[in-house]
């Protein structure tokens, strides 16, 4: 069978090939080879040609011979095929020609139908389509969709081929505009390859729609067919719903994406389209963050979900970041075609994805204005944070240590944006990924000096304590490196080298010495946890003690601190600022008003921290200057230029500060200062050729004054922005830090007891008070030792003239017990001077002897001594003690005496640090260091007996004394009531002590008259007194709590009456009844004739009454 199925014309190739050595002529065939030669040669119903009919073959060659057949119908057909050679017949070739014929057809999914899921408006829904060709020839296919359909419909490809038997894909989507049921017949146009004449061929494609469904265009030729395929689709109202309502991504590290899930919801039946849009609420733009998903635009199937990353990135810091994440739904949609590996088919002007709206939409307006599904989304971004919250030292104020370590300019750092320095070296995990080089911490802005105080050798050891605070949102990594710290472990045969410089040198040794330890080194932090961190500075070598630390907080800033301390030897008598302290040195005023007449004088303190007292004098030459620049005004004015500073002590000097202009005045003030011996004289070179000791060696000071001179409120409106901002940063003074200047500076403590007693607070702060007025503040000690100590406090400089007031504490001294609270009341009786003072005052505590553990030792060994048995006779050589020894004679025990020298130290040496004779002489160094390493093994001893050391508490107190005028307009009348201000200034009264006989001898002695209390002035006096007492708030309160009191048990019957059961008392309770319950010192009822006769008038006064009325 030459040809296979064929439908329509159909031509097949037959070869015909010379196997010998001569040319073959061939003879005619029986069928022709074209349509012509058919015509004349063979009959009109034959359906088989060949060409050419006749021709040669030459030797060794072959010949093509093309047959066809045209298939008319479907039956089979068969005719004989005669190829004559050379005219011969008896060498002619028989062929057998058969064919078949086939229509062609295709099936279009399973019954030439297919549906589409129910689609919502605006939405698209894609689906894929098989086109199978049931018979054994290829079919061409075109799809003719009517325009009035395509911007409903569309399929891809357009048009193809389908092979005998095979199936091809074609994809087909459906983007409803309404809501509405469609029934569709789509024609499909069919034909077979090569099916038509050349002169009659004409394409489908060109056709229009209406021609192939049938309407009245020109006729279908007889080789196409068309076939109409049935379409079912809906377009139903489609929903999504957002899960959560509200997405929180919490606080985040700059620059660093998060990512979280959200999930569409398609309530509906139908496949949803929508698209994703970022809101930004309007305290908000798109450059605080990024905003990314992982799935912008796409579908939702009906009745199903999907979830979307949606990734944040903050760009820089903000506190709050908050924005809606909208869902598009409803939207116009457009004709074009989506292939299924995402490709726009057709048409090529519109995307099938693209929501742009478009202006022949029908979508109903209402839906439209309905807001879509959002999700609110917050977030915020930040670097990790970190501040220093408290700290705390033993000996010096918390006004003065904040000073000292630099507090304020070390949180400004911390607070900083890190830069890309620090970013850099987070990202690679460390300095230079060994150790904290100097070469590496220069490179890191931002270096803090931290004062670690000045002190004596052989001090105890300064503990500073610093409490670390994360007041951000996000966990805070902390670490203090030291320098030439290692950052890894690194192996036993690295050598970290010798140092570079006298620098490193000199920290080295800082370092092997355990001069300045920091305990801990690191740590994390939580939001808003704290953690407190121990610097020590022993003072065990003589000189100034450098170590530089570099502060670094993971993905955050990185701080370098200059931590500096300095010990002076006996001998050596300064001032408590200078290099170790460089921030101390520094005073600024508080910002006086220009044109303020009443200027208060400000205190600026001097401590002395040597045990040598020492006498300043102030150089006020710069001063000078600085009034004579100033037309010769006083705008500084030192009240006490030469002055003394006791030893471990402290003075102020009080400086009275005038501005001219609205700006910050800058003054440097030379301190010259003089030794002095235990007698206040100065020492000299003459005091070392009669004593033979060394003379102090005395070092001088500079201290730079800093004040602020700002407008009048009338006239600070008109004031420049610029002039104003220059001002206000070098405003305020050191004795605002309470009203919020030294951030996150409290004069309460948040560190915990870093020893047995602690005070309520650090600071006593009177605030603004006006003047003459009489002020009290409530300290609480509480202790936490074991044992009762007695505790005495010292007002230091608030004693001396420096204070235009007195200062006051009750108790000065007492007791506070074991685990006990002892409330302590000092009260600041101000006068008429404007003054702002800041001072300190220290407070000593000593043990009660004996203590607890003497006690409980000394009833052990009355134990023990009353368990042995009773000797009556022994016979000794040793003597026995029967007198007291000259410890118990001073007044002291010998319990620790016993106990140290009877316990007897067991520690051997351990084999790592022994050495022998011929070891140690080949190799001294190693028998020094291990004679080194066994001593820090072996216990301390037991230091004091076991008496537990005296303890010292330091108490800051500062305030500002104001006109009451000025302190009224300040604050107003409700505020200014609250201040008792005495009418009566009451020191000339209480000058005389009062007492039953002091007043006898005025009477008996007329020089005496003027401590008599029957004058008319004395009772002016008195009566003043007692209305100034009621008159204040603490003692009217106290009446309100005796009004509460239950009454007696007795009473009268009517006024001035006792009832019978009160009237047989005997005469020692009437003399009770009758005494007088006034001191001694106002007391002045009649103790005989004389001095009644004595009084006044000669009048007579009633027994057991005073002159003044009686005592309730």
């Amino acid at each position: 069978s030459l040809f296979g199925g064929g439908g329509g014309n159909t031509a097949d190739a037959l070869t015909l090939g010379d196997g010998g050595d001569d040319d073959a002529d061939e003879d005619e065939c029986s069928v022709a080879t074209d349509r012509a030669d058919r015509d004349h040669r063979l009959p009109q119903h034959s359906p088989f040609a060949c060409y050419p009919t006749k021709g040669v073959v030459n030797a060794n060659s072959f010949t093509l011979i093309t047959f066809r057949f045209d298939a008319n119908d479907t039956s089979k057909k068969r005719e004989p095929v005669v190829c004559v050679l050379n005219g011969d017949a008896e060498h002619a070739l028989a062929l057998d020609v058969r064919a078949v014929g086939f229509l062609p057809k295709l099936r279009i999914g399973a019954y030439d139908s297919f549906a589409f899921k129910p689609t919502c408006v605006g939405a698209v829904a894609t689906r894929e389509v098989d086109i199978t060709n049931l018979s054994r020839i290829n079919v061409l296919y075109e799809w003719a969709i009517p325009e009035k359909l395509r911007d409903v419909l569309c399929v891809a490809p357009q048009g193809g081929i389908a092979r005998g038997g095979e199936t091809v894909k074609s994809v087909w989507s459906f983007f409803p505009k309404k809501m509405k049921k469609l029934n569709l017949k789509i024609p499909l146009t069919v034909r077979v390859p090569n099916s038509y004449e050349k002169d009659t061929k004409t394409s489908a494609i060109g056709r229009t729609i209406d021609t192939l469904a049938g309407g009245s265009g020109q006729q279908t030729t007889p080789a196409e067919e068309l076939v109409h395929v049935s379409v079912a689709a809906e377009g139903v109202s489609g929903r999504v719903a957002m899960r959560p309502l509200s997405l929180d991504f919490g606080p985040q590290i700059v620059d660093q994406p998060s990512v979280k899930k959200i999930e569409l919801v398609n309530e509906s039946g139908g496949v949803i389209r929508f698209r994703l849009e970022t809101v930004f609420d309007d305290e908000c733009t798109e450059f605080d963050a990024d905003v990314t998903y992982s799935e912008k635009t796409g579908l939702v199937p009906a009745r199903a979900g999907k979830f979307i990353d949606v990734k944040f990135t903050g760009r820089h810091r903000q506190h709050r970041v908050s924005f809606k994440i909208n869902c598009h739904t409803v939207d116009a949609p457009f004709s074009g075609t989506m292939s299924k590996f995402g490709k726009q088919t057709a048409p090529p002007s519109h995307s099938m994805l693209s929501l742009v709206p478009s202006q022949d939409t029908n979508v109903d307006p209402d839906d439209l204005d309905e807001p879509p599904p959002c999700v609110g989304v917050c977030a915020s971004a930040s670097y990790p944070a970190l501040r220093v919250r408290d700290v705390a030292c033993v000996f010096v104020a918390k006004p003065v240590l904040w000073k000292q370590l630099s507090i304020n300019d070390l949180n400004k750092s911390l607070a900083l944006t890190p830069t890309p320095f620090e970013m850099k070296q987070h990202r690679l995990g460390g300095l230079d990924g060994s150790f904290a080089s100097t070469r590496n911490t220069s490179q890191v802005q931002g270096a803090v000096a931290v004062g670690l105080g000045v002190g004596v050798r052989g001090d105890a050891t300064t503990s500073v304590y610093l409490e670390f605070e994360n007041h951000g949102t996000l966990p805070t990594t902390w670490s203090i490196l030291l320098r030439n710290q290692i950052e890894v472990e690194l192996e036993n045969w690295v050598e970290q080298g010798a140092p570079i410089d006298e620098v490193d040198a000199h920290q080295r040794f800082v370092v092997e010495e355990g001069i300045i330890e920091i305990t801990p080194k690191k740590g994390v932090l939580l939001p808003g946890q704290r953690q407190p961190v121990r610097i020590t500075y022993k003072h065990q070598h003589a000189g100034s003690h450098w170590l530089t630390a570099l502060l670094r907080v993971t993905e955050g800033r990185s701080v370098r601190l200059e931590l500096g301390g300095r010990t002076l030897t006996e001998n050596h008598r300064c001032l408590d600022v200078g290099p170790a302290n460089p921030s101390v040195s520094v005073h600024t005023f508080l910002p006086v008003t220009i044109g303020d007449t009443g200027a208060p004088a400000q205190t600026i303190e001097l401590r002395n921290p040597t045990n040598g007292a020492v006498r300043y004098s102030l150089d006020l030459q710069n001063v000078e200057n600085l009034n004579a620049e100033a037309w010769d005004f006083p705008v500084l004015t030192c009240v006490e230029r030469i002055g003394i500073v006791p030893p471990r002590g402290s003075a102020l000097v009080n400086w009275v500060f005038q501005p001219l202009e609205q700006k910050t005045y800058v003054c440097d003030v030379g301190v010259t200062l003089t030794a002095l011996d235990d007698e206040g004289d100065v020492v000299g070179d003459d005091d070392k050729d009669v004593t033979g000791e060394e003379i102090p060696l005395v070092e001088h000071c500079v201290l730079t004054l800093r004040g602020a001179g700002v407008l009048p409120e009338t006239f600070s409106r008109g004031v420049d922005a610029h002039d104003a901002a220059v001002t206000e940063k070098n405003l305020q003074g050191d004795v605002s830090r309470n009203h919020g200047q030294w951030l996150p500076y409290t004069p309460w403590p948040t560190l915990p007891p870093t020893h047995d007693f602690q005070l309520s607070t650090h600071v006593a702060g009177f605030g603004s008070v006006p003047a003459a007025s009489l002020t009290r503040r409530l300290v609480i000690l509480k202790s936490h030792a074991p044992d009762a100590f007695n505790f005495s406090w010292d007002v230091g400089a608030f004693g001396s003239d420096a204070i235009d007031g007195a200062l006051t504490i009750e108790p000065s001294v007492g007791t506070v017990d074991a685990h006990g609270v002892v409330f302590v009341k000092l009260t600041y009786a101000a006068k008429e001077k404007p003054q702002v003072f800041d001072g300190k005052i220290t407070c000593v505590l000593t043990p009660v002897r004996p203590t607890i553990a003497e006690l409980e030792e000394e009833r052990r060994l009355t134990a023990a001594r009353r368990a042995r048995p009773e000797t009556f006779a022994q016979h000794s050589d040793s003597p026995q003690p029967s007198m007291p020894s000259d410890v118990e004679l001073g007044g002291g025990t010998d319990i620790y005496h016993t106990i140290r020298n009877g316990k007897k130290n067991t520690n051997r040496m351990s084999v790592v640090h022994a050495h022998t004779v011929s070891s140690s002489r080949v190799f001294p160094d190693l028998a020094l260091a291990g004679a080194v390493a066994h001593s820090k093994t072996i216990p301390p001893p037991i230091l004091n007996d076991g008496i537990p050391p005296d303890a010292f508490l330091t108490l800051g107190v500062e305030g500002r004394v104001v006109s009451q005028v000025t302190h009224r307009e300040d604050v107003g009348s409700t505020e200014y009531s609250k201040h008792f201000v005495p009418s009566f200034a009451p020191d000339a009264f209480f000058e005389t002590s009062r007492t039953r006989k002091a007043t006898r001898l005025a009477n008996e002695d007329p020089d005496h008259a003027h401590a008599r209390l029957g004058t008319p002035e004395k009772k002016h006096v008195l009566a003043g007194l007692l209305h100034d007492m009621l008159q204040d708030p603490a003692v009217r309160r106290e009446f309100e709590t005796l009004k509460r009191e239950p009454p007696g048990y007795f009473a009268p019957d009517k006024a001035g009456e006792v009832g019978e059961a009160n009237a047989n008392a005997n005469d020692n309770d009437a003399a009770d009844a009758n005494r007088s319950v006034l001191p001694d010192e106002l007391d002045v009822t009649n103790e005989g004739d004389d001095y009644a006769k004595s009084t006044d008038g000669g009048g007579f006064t009633r027994p057991g009454t005073s002159i003044f009325g009686s005592a309730a």
